[in-house]
């Protein structure tokens, strides 16, 4: 596939392209799905898709499909009559030039990808089993195995490929009449337990099927649980930190104190492992590690190789994509930094509150206000979890990320990359 990206780029060129860049993924999906308790299907999918970007001057054309295709020359030309047919970007300056890659580990498990569908089946079975009571179902689900080769070149002398896996657990469980919960799960590496998993996502169930409706509103204490951390408070994030962003909120706050001292935010396309790791970006820039917020004062922001050139910067490793998109500035790894504290101990802080395992409602990614109801929570007074409940809270992440007092050290890994831990926020109200 390398070969044909470098052929496409130098065809794309001798037609006349002053610029251009191939990109290919070549995807393998085994996909086993569950309904109503039983496994419901078993497939496997290969797909291979392709973007090619032409430019002509600061003018551009991009052109994307599945391969293969009846003509690889048609589709050249395409581009590049879609670049003639394009206005000037004033802010163009260049693709990549060659900078490296970055050394990264963890992100491709032979065992995961060899593993036959009839494996990966037999771990349905095994969730399966174990949620298998009386009052107990799990309702829908699925277990994806990803393999994936990205390939990248353009006219500069980028040329690159990597490998890697993934492996995506999403199931829903429900007890009795009561309210759906989720068991999620995702790796580089076949290392999911499965058993563990579903056990957990029954008691879960469980737990909340004897759900209350708040006595009355009251200003209180919060816990957020990662996932909602994950939702209310750093989605938001991610828009405010990138430089493609108009307007960005920490753009216009460089340097300045806008979070809680609790709060270190960074983005970091290495880690090892990590759900978006890998040795390059979607325009072949090496990837790296970014502070975005540190110890609450807004310190970076993340660029692809336009927005570094349109700011006199270098790109951050940020321009992310799919073969059939244009690459934007996204994050790789979000994570924020784990406190020294665990939950219980956040619990015991908590003179009256909740604890919030989810948040189901309105989210603005742009100027970070929420308001919806809480899931899969609990009343909290003097310490103790009492019983589970729902509520209201509204306001604005940007606002509460200031306001948040403490964060646990237990980290959840997002199907996204997101990687979030519990936090305490005090003085809000929580509405009935």
């Amino acid at each position: 596939m390398i070969e044909l990206c470098t052929k496409i780029i130098k065809d794309t060129q001798q037609l006349g392209a002053t610029e251009c860049e191939a990109c290919i993924e070549d995807t393998t999906e085994t996909i086993i799905t569950i309904e109503r308790g039983f496994i419901h299907g078993k497939r496997e999918k290969k797909n291979i898709t392709f973007g090619l970007r032409t430019l002509l001057g600061t003018k551009k054309g991009f052109v994307s499909g599945t391969l293969p295709v009846k003509s690889l020359a048609e589709i050249e030309k395409t581009s590049l009559r879609l670049a003639r047919q394009g206005l000037p970007d004033p802010g163009w300056k260049h693709l990549p030039y060659p900078k490296g890659v970055t050394h990264v580990q963890g992100i491709y498990d032979r065992t995961l990808a060899e593993a036959p569908a009839e494996e990966l089946a037999d771990d349905a079975v095994t969730m399966l089993t174990t949620a298998d009571q009386p009052d107990i179902i799990i309702d829908t689900g699925r277990i994806c195995r990803t393999v994936k080769t990205f390939y990248i070149c353009n006219t500069h002398g980028i040329a690159h490929e990597y490998i890697s896996t993934r492996l995506d657990v999403h199931f829903v469980c429900r007890c009795g009449e009561s309210e759906s919960t989720w068991g999620i799960s995702c790796s580089r590496d076949y290392d999911v337990d499965f058993a563990a998993l579903a056990e957990g996502t029954v008691e879960r169930a469980r737990s909340v099927s004897m759900v209350k409706n708040l006595d009355s509103s009251f200003t209180g204490d919060v816990i957020l649980l990662a996932e909602p951390v994950e939702d209310i408070l750093l989605t938001p994030l991610t828009y405010a930190v990138s430089a493609g962003t108009e307007k960005s909120l920490i753009a216009e706050q460089f340097h300045k104190k806008g979070a809680s001292d609790v709060i270190t935010v960074y983005d970091d396309g290495t880690i090892h492992g990590g759900m978006n790791t890998a040795p390059i970006d979607g325009e072949g820039n090496p990837t790296k590690k970014t502070n975005l917020i540190t110890k609450g004062v807004f310190s970076g922001l993340l660029h692809s190789e336009y927005t570094a050139n349109l700011c006199n910067t270098v790109s951050t490793g940020n321009g992310v994509r799919q073969a059939t998109t244009e690459p934007r500035v996204g994050t790789t790894n979000l994570i924020l930094k784990e406190g020294k504290t665990t939950v219980e101990e956040l619990i015991e802080e908590v003179k009256k509150g909740v604890i919030v395992g989810d948040f189901s409602g309105n989210i603005n990614y742009f100027n970070g206000l929420f308001d919806g109801v809480i899931e899969h929570s609990f009343y909290i007074e003097k310490g103790e979890i009492n019983h589970p409940v729902t509520g209201v809270i509204r306001g604005n992440a940007f606002e509460w990320l200031a306001k948040v007092e403490n964060a646990a050290k237990e980290r959840r890994t997002g199907e996204g990359g997101v990687y979030a831990v519990p936090v305490l926020v005090q003085n809000i109200k929580i509405m009935k």
